[in-house]
């Protein structure tokens, strides 16, 4: 025979013993809906068969409307007699109906005494983002049973349904559907033809039942339109066996904080006493893992009982947003202000469990779960409670109006478990974890029994297997004694069979949805009507197999169009999938993650704290999970279900440049985050687009604000999976803590070391790396900018590209400049944009024709004359900047820079001096005289953002002028004779400790836009990796004799125009003057 073990409950026993002789006692209708007698939104008279009908309706007339919680109506029997019975909305619901998808036609032949057209033709319903809604009977008889009849109906083209769950004494769970593709009779898009019958449920203790509607798929909108209730008399209560033994109160929260939250220390107005679950400590909100001894409501501790936390949990309360007014007529003896006014909070996607420890495995247990927080953001805990067997649930605690008009917390309502058993080891596991915004526990009451008899242990699996009409597959524990295997399925049967300590087992289908262990009986196999791909999922504790059809879709922020994934054998899904680029420049919104059946139910993301960032898991099987992020592309993917792994895979694109980093190079301080990777990528595409540039570069955004050198480390398989062929480097000292460090050295040694080793990483990748240098930040002191400057002199040498952004906005002590501050931490779009004009604009196309690094040589040189100059043009727009020539000495011009605000020369005087000669009027001239044959470096450095501008000679600074210079557009080295060695331009301003390293013969590369030995036999190379190039330009003398005579003027003057004319001195153009042809620009 075959040998059952699943538990069959005293009350289903006890129930199919009296089924013939219950008797039903009343009955009560309800009609839920608009409120609006003139569309017949309710009746106010018998219907047409002779019953009288309850109305809960919206507030308002409009459609749609609201259905506040707490809106409530005494129950009135179908014969118009009165009751005790209450119908209360536990969360505002909002209503609708008529010819918004409303039944507006029902057949008695269909829906029995529920076609009622005034009751089926509008409906409450529950919107996208409500995932639960509650409903409380209130004043039932306990010594009775009430069986529901439940009718929802909406017209639409997409599955509609929910999980409807009464719960009493005992529980009921059924599912509805109430909209869809001809669901109904005749063709019809709703639900026309189909009532939702509960099995009796006994109310509580004090006559309680509470109806829980659960959508069945995250996103829809479900209804109840009306509902039939009947009283049944002749059955016998369930578990009149159970005695209540003892009680125990939990205050989940703070410490002792006026403003957050306090213990339940003393016994309270009921005489209870509590169990606190806090940090300790009045000044902190962080639970760490602990085990706390668990006090009964007689205030004993003489128990082994033990509440345990594994792991961080964190805290708040009263002004942010605890129930600091709880109604003992709502709430019961839950109804403790110190205990509901604080709660434990989840603000992210972490399954954070708790577990009752050394409970005895003899007894039950049921659990009273309560949790509210004042905000308008909808925010719903869902609870997975695993002792012998599992139990699942889900609480609203937050929302718009959740509590009733203008109250946006939960006030009403508690979650109440089955009985549990403990597990073998005399645990009860609590797995809490957010299903919307946040999740939060306020209270919690348990309640020991005794006298009942504990089921049979569930199967302990240790392997699971799937043959016959599918492909074999072997099952995998997902935790909760549950196994799941995803398989292709042909229409007709397959076997499960397994190995326990005990031996093998077959497993036998009852046709329910659960299964026996097969005896001496031939076992009953499982089947599918239609063939399929489906998930297999075997829960052993509450014997349960379940086969859902499924498909495989990418969802999230960057999954637009939810592209589905196509199946390709043995659990695996493999496509190529396009993902479409969002308006988002953060890289935190490149969000994706897969999803069965195309629902945030059953969504599968990345396995938080596994071994690699490649292992998946679900949040439904009490997982902790986090989203995957992925750039716009398209890409190879795939989902392998059987071995819990996914992959991204796609060439290599040659014109992706991946700025990997933090919070600045994710753009934060500029408007839209648009900050200097999206400048700089902007400029590149448009620098293609004007055929500047024979490739289209651009940049791709990886960053994430916070970021240290060992995060990226950590999250390196990010930058793999952008697939670009460029990445950019930019992190600072600042997050990697050098600012109040007590070891600053061991800080910078990290930085530096770290980022030697993604570089190394990166190349072995087949990476072309480029690295942002150290930057100010609002709060550094003197300390700090000299860490941030050493580190910086490294990476100019380094055998690696890199940008020098700290002279684009520093303001000479390592803090912002003046005007370019978004907040302490980074700079605002302006300073953004400087930035962004420290970074080389043919830096990529450099690097992608090969270029090798610069290399500084002295060695060489070439003379320069009046006649015979050197000019270059910068590369788009240029601010700050600093060039240097090396020279020898004598007087006249050694550089003239032509800027937007007009040109600034630097001369020799007659005597030896350097001077500095803006169109301002401003002048510099240096301490010293080069009075020598020797080789000298002149240097002129300007900070645009700090209107500072500087004169070297040498290492020695000839002082400031507090002027911008505004874009350099072009640099002339020359004009007098002189011995010429180097020509140097770099995209940003330096320190005194640049200028003096270049001068001790470093080869400084960061920006470095020019780097040109003078070499007369060689010519102008420019070395710097850019594609940029330099000039030479000889004048030509001219004479004028042979010009005709109608172009001669007989005024006095030595200048004239290309024609012979005498002209102004000023004027622009090719100009003769002393005989010589001259371009005035």
């Amino acid at each position: 025979m075959t040998k059952r073990i699943k538990m069959l409950t005293a009350m289903l026993a006890l129930l199919a013993c009296s089924a013939l002789a219950q008797t039903e006692e009343r009955v009560f209708y309800v009609d839920f809906g608009q409120n609006n007698v003139t569309n017949q939104g309710f009746l106010t008279d018998t219907d047409s068969n002779g019953n009288k009908w309850n109305n809960l309706h919206g507030k308002g007339t409009a459609a749609p409307d609201k259905a506040y919680a707490l809106t409530q109506t005494d129950l009135v029997c179908a014969d118009g007699t009165s009751s005790s019975i209450v119908l209360q909305l536990g969360t505002t619901f909002s209503t609708n109906g008529y010819s918004n998808g409303g039944l507006q036609s029902p057949k008695k032949a269909l829906l029995g005494d529920l076609a009622i057209q005034s009751a089926t033709q509008d409906y409450i319903f529950m919107e996208g983002s409500q995932d639960y809604g509650v409903l409380h009977f209130t004043g039932l008889n306990p010594e009775k049973a009430y069986q529901f009849y439940s009718f929802g109906s909406r017209t639409s083209t997409d599955e509609r349904s929910a999980y409807f769950t009464f719960s009493g004494e005992n529980v009921w769970t059924g599912e509805m559907q109430m909209g869809g593709t001809q669901i109904g009779d005749g063709g019809y898009n709703g639900n026309n033809n189909k009532i939702l019958v509960s099995e009796p449920v006994f109310p509580d203790s004090i006559g309680n039942i509470d109806l829980t509607i659960c959508k069945k798929t995250k996103g829809a909108m479900v209804y109840l339109n009306c509902m039939k209730v009947v009283e049944l008399g002749d059955l016998a209560r369930p578990h009149q066996e159970l005695k209540l033994t003892q009680r125990f109160y939990i205050d989940f929260g703070e410490t002792s904080n006026t403003s957050r939250g306090r213990q339940t220390t003393a016994k309270d107005k009921n005489g209870n006493y509590w169990t606190n679950l806090s940090s300790g400590s009045s000044s902190s909100n962080t639970i760490t893992a602990k085990t706390v001894a668990m006090r009964n409501a007689a205030g004993s501790t003489t128990s082994k009982y033990r509440l345990v936390t594994t792991c961080n949990q964190y805290t708040n309360g009263i002004s942010a947003g605890g129930n600091n007014s709880p109604s003992e007529e709502m709430l019961g003896d839950l109804a403790i202000q110190t205990a509901t006014e604080d709660y434990m909070f989840i603000d992210n996607g972490d399954c954070r469990p708790f577990k009752f420890t050394n409970l005895n495995v003899d007894n039950c247990y049921k659990l009273y779960i309560y949790g509210s927080r004042n905000h308008t953001d909808n925010r719903i805990t869902q609870y997975n409670i695993e002792g012998q067997r599992t139990w699942s649930g889900g609480q609203v605690t937050s929302g718009n109006s959740v509590g009733g008009e203008g109250n946006n917390g939960n006030v009403r309502n508690i979650l109440i478990t089955d009985y549990i058993y403990p597990n073998r080891k005399g645990e009860i596991v609590v797995n809490f974890q957010r299903v919307t915004g946040m999740a939060h526990i306020s209270v919690m009451k348990v309640e020991e029994y005794t006298g009942g008899v504990r089921p049979e242990e569930p199967l302990e699996l240790t392997e699971l297997t799937l043959s016959g009409n599918a492909e074999d597959a072997m099952f995998k524990n997902v935790g909760s004694n549950t196994y799941q295997t995803y398989a292709r399925l042909t229409k007709g049967t397959f076997q499960l069979t397994g190995k326990t300590p005990d031996g093998d087992v077959v497993l036998s289908s009852t046709g329910d949805g659960t299964f026996d262990v097969a005896g001496d009986e031939a076992p009953v196999a499982f089947s599918v009507e239609k063939d399929c791909v489906a998930r297999i999922t075997v829960n052993a504790n509450n014997q349960t197999v379940e086969v859902l059809p499924v498909t495989m879709h990418v969802r999230g922020n960057i999954g637009a169009g939810n592209p589905q994934i196509a199946y390709k054998a043995n659990g695996v899904w493999e496509s190529e999938i396009t993902l479409k680029e969002t308006a988002s420049q953060q890289w935190v919104d490149k969000t994706m993650y897969f999803a069965l059946n195309n629902t945030d139910n059953l969504a599968i993301k990345r396995l938080k704290n596994a071994s690699s960032r490649y292992v998946l898991g679900m949040a439904s099987n009490g997982q902790d999970v986090e989203n995957i992020y992925q750039n716009a592309g398209t890409y190879t993917i795939t989902v392998d279900m059987a071995n819990g792994v996914y992959n991204i895979s796609a060439p290599i694109d040659e014109n992706r440049i991946s700025v990997f980093g933090s919070s600045v190079a994710n753009g934060q301080g500029a408007t839209d985050y648009k900050g200097y990777r999206y400048l700089y990528g902007q400029h590149l595409i448009q620098r293609y687009e004007k055929g500047l540039s024979d490739t289209r570069f651009y940049t791709s955004n990886v960053s994430i604000g916070g970021n240290t050198t060992n995060a990226l480390l950590g999250r390196y398989d990010d930058l793999i999976r952008d697939f670009g062929r460029y990445v950019i480097f930019g992190l600072s000292l600042g997050n990697e803590g050098i600012h109040g460090a007590s070891d600053q050295n061991a800080i910078f040694t990290q930085w530096r070391d770290n980022m030697l080793k993604l570089i190394k990483m990166v190349r072995a990748d087949g990476k072309i790396p480029v690295v942002m240098n150290n930057y100010t930040r609002g709060d550094y002191n003197a300390s700090d900018y000299s860490y941030v400057k050493k580190l910086n002199l490294l990476i100019h040498e380094w055998d690696v590209p890199s940008f020098n952004c700290l002279g684009s906005i520093d303001k000479g002590d390592g803090t912002w400049a003046d005007g370019y501050v978004s907040d302490t931490y980074h700079q605002n779009t302006e300073g953004h944009y400087e930035f962004f004009c420290s970074m080389i604009p043919s830096l990529f196309d450099a690097l992608k024709a090969g270029k090798a690094m610069p290399k500084r040589t002295t060695t060489k040189s070439m003379r320069l004359t009046e006649e015979k100059t050197v000019h270059f043009n910068p590369e788009g727009t240029t601010h700050p900047f600093t060039v240097t020539a090396r020279v020898k000495g004598g007087q006249g011009q050694v550089l003239r820079v032509r800027c937007s605000v007009g040109d600034v020369t630097v001369t020799i005087t007659p005597d030896g001096y350097v001077r500095l000669a803006t169109p301002s009027g401003g002048t510099l001239t240096s301490t010293k005289a080069i009075t020598d044959t020797n080789w000298h470096n002149i240097t002129l450095t300007s900070y645009y953002a700090q209107k500072r501008t500087l004169l070297y000679l040498d290492k020695v600074s000839a002082g400031v002028l507090d002027e911008r210079l505004g874009d350099v557009q072009e640099v002339v080295l020359g004009g007098s004779t002189r011995d010429v060695s180097e020509l140097v331009f770099w995209r940003s301003a330096m320190t005194p400790d640049e200028v003096t390293a270049h001068c001790n013969g470093k080869m400084l590369k960061s920006s470095l836009e020019i780097y040109v030995p003078m070499d007369a036999e060689g010519g102008l190379e420019n070395l710097a990796q850019s594609t940029n190039t330099v000039r030479m330009v000889v004048d030509e003398v001219v004479g004028l004799e042979h010009l005709p005579d109608s172009n001669k003027d007989s005024g006095s003057t030595s200048v004239y125009n290309i024609t012979g004319q005498s002209i102004a001195k000023a004027q622009r153009g090719v100009n003769i003057i002393g005989g010589k042809k001259v371009a005035i620009k």
